[in-house]
């Protein structure tokens, strides 16, 4: 009985130390801005204050790495661009209503340079995220 509790206090000690190392990692994160996709930047001639756009060399799956982008890196009322150099697309993540939406569209060349042409390639693909992070594709 003394070694399961002496056990069970060490892996309690052990997951506590995780946890705080996790926070600590979240926290810097937050702080540089930065994310598995990169660095999240203004967007030339917003004129919302609200857009932020993060350019990739990596694949961005919506039903994968959606929910918790969202959850990770974005902040109340923006919209995040998310440009894909591996799948030549861009993502148009935000929020309404408590309901995360998804737009794919494809890349245009020299898009994410300005506003006035970030997004605005042919739509591919659109979802909804729900609280519960389950994902639809919509028609």
């Amino acid at each position: 009985m003394v070694a399961f509790l002496l056990l069970a206090t060490i892996i309690g000690t052990n997951n506590q130390e995780e946890k705080a190392s996790n926070d600590k990692k979240a926290v810097e994160k937050e702080k540089d801005g930065k994310g598995d996709f990169g660095n999240a930047t203004d967007v030339r001639n917003d004129k919302t204050g609200k857009w932020k756009k993060v350019v990739t060399s990596k694949a961005f799956d919506v039903e994968e790495d959606g929910k918790g982008y969202h959850e990770e890196y974005m902040n109340k009322d923006e919209i995040h661009f998310i440009v894909s150099f591996a799948t030549n697309t861009t993502t148009v993540i935000r929020e309404d209503l408590g309901i995360i939406t998804a737009e794919v569209h494809e890349y245009e060349d020299k898009e994410e340079h300005d506003a006035k042409t970030l997004g605005s390639g042919m739509l591919l693909k659109e979802y909804m995220i729900d609280q519960d992070g389950k994902v639809t594709e919509l028609d």
